[in-house]
């Protein structure tokens, strides 16, 4: 006979919860202060390219939204941005790719590197991603 302790349901321990529920507030605040204002026109921002500038510009966006990274280098900032889309197109799990970069950075600060990695390294997963954000 079953019991509510002996089923089958998967069972999810409180820590990987609450890393679970600050990733989402990470991502969350990520996408409502990034999403389009209807009343405006939007500008094209800085587009990073393959070279070490362009690591410098995807870590310059990183840094308009997390401050508190001015210690991590620009490279590691956009390697991680980069493995972002390594992973989804490896078949990663969202939530795997996250619970990796929060060995290095905070919950939301690995949200915001999530967030803006599509735009700039894979552009064709960037719904994919959003939609597995918000599934979090």
């Amino acid at each position: 006979m079953a019991t509510p302790d002996t089923d089958d349901k998967k069972k999810t321990s409180p820590a990987g919860c609450a890393i679970v529920a600050v990733l989402a507030l990470g991502l969350g605040a990520y996408f409502w202060f990034n999403s389009p204002d209807p009343t405006t026109t939007a500008t094209p921002g800085p587009t990073p390219s393959s070279s070490a500038d362009g690591a410098a510009v995807f870590a310059d966006m990183v840094r308009l939204h997390a401050t508190d990274l001015t210690k991590i280098s620009d490279t590691q900032i956009d390697d991680d941005g980069r493995s972002v889309c390594i992973d989804v197109t490896g078949g990663v799990s969202l939530k795997t790719t996250a619970q990796r970069l929060m060995r290095t950075y905070s919950a939301t600060d690995a949200g915001i590197i999530i967030g803006l990695a599509p735009a700039s390294y894979c552009p064709s997963y960037e719904a994919q991603i959003e939609a597995a954000a918000k599934a979090l």
